[in-house]
């Protein structure tokens, strides 16, 4: 009998030990945050140097899509002291499942590691998991499975697509950001850095990105520059409008989103209506990010 407890005493032991490798850490730092700034606590370390987190955010009472949030990962070598590392969410849209999702990744061996939410959108409400490997971390899919459980297919991310556009006043139509075929996986990341840019621009003109998944025609994803100054989901400042001031050479602006393509992709910038000369004046420089499906 003594013998059969022991044995039955193992079993139960062994069994969280073998729910998680050793290599890998889960957690949840942050739940029902409604409000900004807000900070985990330092995330338990076991040598981890890829670091994930993926945000959910939820009606409180009505979160609208896209979300404004500034949230992301930090770094501290002492606990007190923190800075931001890896990339930003500050755009959160509505994936093809209907949910408010986005994710960022983080490399890096640090002694501390933390959850922050810097700033979140008006009635949202936001939670926040956390997945980190001691031998770096890819992007994952995090859409539940058949029966409740989470699918962790696997990405690779290429180098992004960079394209430098100009629009200084000649009638140019659309340019192809990004143009992919024969592979599936996921839009992630637009940035656009400005390299010049002159805000004397015609009333109701814009500069805008649209995409093409598998042929099936273009949607538009945002607005980048209006001139009639409306609109609408740029990251800070929200939009370039006529006479808007704060916009600089270097500015840099990123937007975070998920689009899934099984076959083909196209991400493009056009112009509406078309520039007239001396009137619609923006250089600037675009990386278009996204992850490859592997497996």
């Amino acid at each position: 009998m003594s013998s059969l407890r022991i044995l039955l005493s193992l079993v139960v032991v062994s069994l969280p030990v073998s729910a998680q490798r050793s290599d890998t850490i889960f957690a949840a730092p942050l739940s029902n945050v409604t409000s900004a700034p807000a900070y985990s606590a330092p995330i338990r370390n076991i040598g981890q140097s890829g670091h994930l987190i993926w945000v959910q955010l939820f009606n409180n009472p009505v979160c609208n899509a896209p979300a404004t949030v500034d949230i992301g990962l930090e770094a501290s070598f002492n606990g007190t002291a923190w800075s931001p590392v890896g990339t930003t969410i500050t755009t959160v849209p509505l994936d093809i499942n209907n949910n408010l999702i986005a994710s960022a990744t983080a490399q890096g061996s640090f002694p501390y590691v933390r959850a922050a939410v810097r700033s979140l959108a008006s009635g949202c409400r936001a939670d926040i998991r956390y997945s980190g490997t001691v031998g770096g971390q890819g992007t994952v899919s995090i859409e539940g499975g058949a029966g409740g459980g989470v699918i962790f297919p696997k990405y690779i991310q290429p180098p992004p697509s960079v394209m430098q556009v100009d629009y200084l006043g000649s009638p140019v139509g659309c340019y192809n950001l990004l143009n992919v075929s024969n592979e599936r996986g996921r839009l992630s990341k637009v940035d656009m850095i400005i390299d010049w840019v002159d805000v004397g621009m015609s009333w109701g003109q814009s500069l805008f990105l649209d995409y093409n998944v598998d042929g099936a025609g273009y949607v538009p994803l945002l607005t980048l520059i209006n001139g009639s100054g409306t609109g609408p989901q740029w990251s800070m400042p929200i939009y370039i409008s006529t006479g808007d001031s704060n916009v600089t050479i270097g500015d840099r602006f990123s937007y975070n989103t998920l689009v899934d393509y099984s076959q083909s992709l196209i991400v493009r910038i056009c112009p509406n209506p078309n520039p007239t000369p001396n009137v619609f004046n923006v250089l600037a420089t675009f990386a278009v990010y996204r992850n490859v499906r592997v497996d």
